[in-house]
C-alpha cells in the first residue's frame, strides 16, 4: 500500500514537472511562426509495442501527422516547416499498469525550421509525449487500462498536445492558440 503511494506521488511530481516545461524555441526566437508543414518520418521508428495491437507504421505516421496537423492549426501566414522523426510508441499493457502504473507514450525528435530563410528555429530535440490517460499502479490501473485501441489514439492525441505546449508554450490551450 505505502509503495502504491509513493508511486502515485511520484507520478504527480513528474506531471507537475512535465506541465512546467518551457517550450523549446531557442532564446530569442519569437513564438510568431504558424506552422505551414507538418513532414512525419519513420525511418529510425522501431513500431508499437506493449499492447496487442498491430498499426501499420504507414498508418502511425498518417495517425500522428493527422493529429500534429489539428494540433499545430493556427491562422495568419504560415513561416514555419515542423519535422517529426517518430522513434517508438510503447502502450501500457493492463499488466505492466498493475505493477507500475504510468503513461502510454511516443518519442520522437523533432525540428522547425524557418520557411522563407531556412533557419533552424528549434534544432532536433527529443520529445516523449504521453497518453492522455494516466494509470495508477496496482488493481485499479489494470481494471481501468483502456482498449489497446483507445490507449493507442489518446496516446497520439496526447503526443500531438505535447509537441503543440513544446512549440507554442502550455498557454497555447486549443490548436487555434486561445
Amino acid at each position: 500500500m505505502l509503495e502504491n503511494i509513493r508511486r502515485l506521488s511520484l507520478m504527480l511530481v513528474l506531471f507537475v514537472v512535465a506541465a512546467c516545461t518551457q517550450p523549446v524555441l531557442q532564446e530569442g526566437t519569437p513564438q510568431t511562426f504558424v506552422v505551414r508543414n507538418v513532414t512525419v518520418d519513420s525511418t529510425s521508428f522501431t513500431g508499437v509495442s506493449g499492447r496487442e495491437i498491430s498499426v501499420p507504421t504507414a498508418q502511425v505516421v498518417a495517425d500522428v501527422q493527422g493529429a500534429l496537423e489539428t494540433a499545430l492549426a493556427r491562422p495568419g501566414e504560415q513561416t514555419a516547416d515542423v519535422l517529426v522523426q517518430l522513434t517508438s510508441v510503447k502502450l501500457t499493457s493492463p499488466g505492466s499498469a498493475a505493477a507500475f502504473g504510468g503513461n502510454s507514450r511516443i518519442t520522437a525528435v523533432l525540428s522547425v525550421r524557418d520557411v522563407n530563410t531556412g533557419e533552424v528555429l528549434i534544432p532536433p530535440t527529443q520529445i516523449t509525449g504521453f497518453s492522455e490517460f494516466t494509470r495508477v499502479p496496482g488493481v485499479i490501473g489494470a481494471a481501468t487500462s483502456p482498449s489497446a485501441g483507445n490507449d493507442y489514439r489518446q496516446t497520439v492525441d496526447g503526443f500531438a498536445a505535447s509537441v503543440r505546449n513544446q512549440i507554442y508554450g502550455p498557454a497555447s490551450g486549443t490548436a487555434s492558440g486561445a
